[in-house]
C-alpha cells in the first residue's frame, strides 16, 4: 500500500530535525558535526544508538519480571552485544577527541574539558554518552512535536511567527538574551514538552516533607512517578 503524502512529508521533517540536532550536538560537544545534514543521512553510529534507546527502553520494563529478564539476556546475541561494544569504543574516541581542542572552546564541555575541572578523563568519557544523547535525539523529538501541534493549531502558529518576526529584523540580531526575551515561544515549547515528552515513561521524583499533591496527602521520602501528559490542547495566552 502507497504511504500517503501527508505520512512521506512527517518522516522528512522528522529527519531532518533528527539531522539537524545530532550535528549541533556534536559540534557542541564533540568539537565536529557527524555530517548527517551535509550528506543527507544517518551516522551509523547514530542508527545503532536508536536501536540501543529501543533495547534500553525494553530493558527497562524486564525490571519488573527478573526472571524473564534473565532469560532475554541469554538469548541476545554476539553481534547485539559487539554493537554495545563499538558504542562504547565511539563514544570514548569522541570524548577523547574534544579533550585536546584548545581550551576556551565555548561549548556544553568546555568547563569539564579545562585542566582545572576537577574532572578525571573517565568521568569526562562516560558524561560525554548523556551529553550526546540528552542534547541530540530528545531535542529532535521535542521539536517535531512542536512543529505538529503547531500546524494542527494555525492561530498558534500565525501569532509565534508574529512574535519571532516583530522581534528580529535581521538573523543577525538573533542571540541567546533576545530568544529567551520571546515569552510566547517559551511558553509554546512548555507545552510542547508536557504535551510530547521527549523522554518515554515517566520521571522518578522522591517527598522532602510531608505534602499534598493532586488533593491527596503525602508523606516524606515516599518516590513518585509523575506524568507530565495532559489535555491534547495547544494553549493560547493571549
Amino acid at each position: 500500500m502507497l504511504r500517503s503524502y501527508h505520512d512521506t512529508m512527517t518522516d522528512v521533517v522528522a529527519n531532518c530535525v533528527q539531522f539537524f540536532t545530532f550535528d549541533v550536538i556534536g559540534d557542541l560537544g564533540f568539537a565536529e558535526p557527524f555530517g548527517c545534514l551535509e550528506q543527507s543521512k544517518y551516522h551509523p553510529w547514530i542508527d545503532f544508538t536508536f536501536e540501543a534507546l529501543v533495547m534500553g527502553t525494553m530493558m527497562r520494563a524486564m525490571d519488573y519480571y527478573p526472571l524473564f529478564k534473565r532469560l532475554a539476556m541469554m538469548m541476545v546475541s554476539q553481534a547485539t552485544l559487539n554493537g554495545f561494544q563499538a558504542h562504547v569504543e565511539y563514544v570514548k574516541k569522541k570524548a577523547l577527541h574534544r579533550l585536546v581542542q584548545p581550551e576556551g572552546r565555548a561549548d556544553l564541555m568546555g568547563k569539564m574539558a579545562a585542566k582545572d575541572s576537577g574532572i578525571s578523563r573517565e568521568e569526562f568519557i562516560a558524561s560525554a554518552d548523556t551529553v550526546l544523547l540528552g542534547g541530540s535525539e530528545t531535542s529532535a523529538a521535542l521539536l517535531s512535536g512542536l512543529t505538529y501541534y503547531l500546524l494542527k493549531h494555525p492561530r498558534v502558529l500565525q501569532k509565534l511567527v508574529h512574535e519571532i518576526r516583530a522581534k528580529f529584523q535581521r538573523e543577525e540580531d538573533i542571540d541567546f538574551a533576545g530568544v529567551n526575551s520571546l515569552d510566547y515561544m517559551l511558553a509554546c515549547i512548555d507545552e510542547a514538552f508536557r504535551l510530547y515528552p521527549p523522554v518515554p515513561g515517566a520521571l522518578l521524583r522522591k517527598t522532602r516533607e510531608d505534602d499534598v499533591i493532586c488533593g491527596q496527602y503525602v508523606p516524606p521520602n515516599v518516590r513518585l512517578l509523575l506524568c507530565c501528559y495532559g489535555y491534547d490542547v495547544l494553549a493560547d495566552t493571549s
